[in-house]
This record gives C-alpha cells, sequence and structure tokens, in this order.
C-alpha cells in the first residue's frame, strides 16, 4: 500500500540489541575492551585513567576489581569509564544501562552513573553497596537519549563510605538501543511528497 511505501522510504535499517557489552573476560591493566559491540558502532575500551585495574572471578568470568577508592561525601574524581559512538551517516537512541557489581573488601561502596550528555554535572543513578558482599548484584538504569550522532562517554563513580579500606568490582556493563541510518535529504523529500499524495487522494476520495 502507499503508507508501507511512504514507512519504506522514510525508515531506514535499525538494529534492536544490547548496543554494547563488556564482560571483562579480557584485557589488562590498563583497560578491558568490549566483548560485542552493535553494528554501525565504535566502543571504546572500559577503563580507570589514571589507576591500574585488576581482576577477580566475576559473574561469569572475570570482573574488573578496582583498589584505591577514595572516601567522600560524594562522587570525586576516580571513575570508570568508556565511550561509545555511531558511524558516520549513523545515529543511536540510548534506552537503557545495567552492570553487575561487588563490594569485596571491609568497605561498603557508593557509586553514581554520568554522562558527557550533561558534561557529568548530574546523576543518571546512584547506589549504595554493602561491604562483604558475597555475589554480585545487578542494577540496571532506564534512560531515554535520542537522535545522538556525538560520542557519548560514561562513567561509574564510586567512593567508599565506611569504615576504611576500598575496592570495587564491576562486571557485564551493557548499554541497551538501537542504531539507525540517518534518511538522506532527498529521501526526507520523498516521503514527505508522498505523504502529500496520500492526503491529497484521501480528500478527493472522500
Amino acid at each position: 500500500t502507499l503508507l508501507r511505501i511512504i514507512a519504506s522510504a522514510i525508515v531506514t535499517s535499525t538494529t534492536q540489541a544490547a548496543l554494547v557489552v563488556y564482560n571483562m573476560d579480557t584485557g589488562g591493566t590498563l583497560s578491558s575492551p568490549a566483548s560485542s559491540v552493535s553494528a554501525n558502532l565504535a566502543a571504546s575500551d572500559f577503563t580507570s585513567p589514571g589507576y591500574s585495574m585488576s581482576y577477580i572471578t566475576g559473574v561469569s568470568g572475570n570482573a574488573v576489581n578496582e583498589f584505591g577508592w577514595e572516601q567522600a561525601d560524594q562522587p570525586n574524581g576516580q571513575y570508570f569509564t568508556f565511550t561509545i559512538q555511531p558511524d558516520s551517516g549513523y545515529r543511536m537512541d540510548i534506552s537503557g544501562f545495567s552492570f553487575a557489581e561487588r563490594a569485596p573488601g571491609p568497605a561498603s561502596m557508593a557509586w553514581a552513573l554520568r554522562s558527557s550528555i550533561d558534561s557529568f554535572a548530574s546523576d543518571i543513578a546512584s547506589g549504595n553497596l554493602p561491604s562483604n558482599l558475597p555475589v554480585f548484584f545487578t542494577y540496571s538504569v532506564p534512560l531515554s537519549y535520542a537522535n545522538l550522532n556525538a560520542p557519548v562517554e560514561f562513567r561509574l563513580y564510586a567512593y567508599y563510605l565506611a569504615p576504611f579500606g576500598s575496592n570495587w568490582s564491576v562486571d557485564n556493563v551493557s548499554i541497551d538501543g538501537t542504531v539507525s541510518a540517518v534518511p538522506e535529504p532527498a529521501t526526507v523529500q520523498l516521503g514527505l511528497a508522498l505523504c502529500g499524495l496520500a492526503i491529497l487522494r484521501r480528500r478527493r476520495s472522500a
């Protein structure tokens, strides 16, 4: 039908899946590469600038286990980070962020998620984690970012609460969403023209 022609002219291919996943099963003391990346998307390594990363047994496989987190009343300069970016001619919608965490040391931990979308000015989500946690806890954050065509950096800040010591383990970091091709101007104009034609035919037949 004409409406299907209009839809196919305007909407291009879209990938619905996890955009990027970091399972921490490979990597070194400086960074851990993404274990899967959606088509038409680039992802940096998962890293902690200025700090060496170690690994322990995670949910399945390895997890990043970072020492040296500081005590503070709010997230400070130490964080885990990674960046995702759609390829040229594509855009991404981001619908969710999830990760597994535990505090294997004697200190309870607090964390906060921020992004470059607002220059890391505010927390997207935050939470506390008790010390000596025997299992990983998975936390999911719903997001609603649309039509992004520039790089987006995510940061997981953390700091310990009490009584002393500071190590924090993170595993299975995942960003959900879609990647789609940006329609060419000529394609958009064709779609608008077809929409106008459909409206005109309906009026004539009314």
